[in-house]
């Protein structure tokens, strides 16, 4: 199979008749590029929602996260906060044998018509949700198990 060229690009096309037509173009967002790259390298250039993440942190490459999450001993936590038409969240994802933890925070999108302490509250689960989808995805699981390569990491 022949590599991809360097200057590929993503681009719409539509076909009207027997006419093709390009209404979009640009460059192609591959996080599969560099597979030796950082868990912070991955959030900041993966296609995840960056509004619902301000500030993480990722101790140890949230390696301890992950095990948690493939072990089923993954617990998280996170509140919402209102106040004079503002929200904002934080929460924390642990497992019941981490010592170094993940911690977030986010503000909340809207106007101040819009916000509500369950809207506080409901940003901060997607940003949790969020958080172990990047994680999923960075370390490549799609079941409760490690793949070997994390594995070996891991010890």
């Amino acid at each position: 199979m022949a590599p991809k060229p360097p200057d590929s690009r993503r681009a719409t096309v539509n076909i009207h008749r027997e006419y093709l037509f390009c209404s979009g173009h640009g460059a192609i967002n591959d996080t599969n590029r560099n597979e030796h790259q950082s868990f912070k390298e991955f959030q900041e250039v993966g296609r995840w929602d960056k509004w619902c993440i301000v500030h993480l942190t990722a101790p140890n490459e949230a390696r301890e996260i992950i095990h948690a999450v493939c072990t089923f001993s993954a617990i998280a936590v996170s509140d919402g906060s209102y106040k004079t038409g503002y929200g904002t969240c934080a929460g924390i994802i642990t497992g019941t044998t981490c010592k170094e933890p993940m911690f977030y925070q986010a503000i909340v999108p809207g106007g101040a018509q819009d916000h509500s302490s369950y809207r506080s509250e409901l940003t901060g689960i997607y940003s949790t949700i969020t958080i172990v989808n990047m994680l999923c995805a960075h370390y490549k699981v799609t079941k409760g198990v490690l793949p070997s390569h994390v594995m070996d990491c891991l010890h």
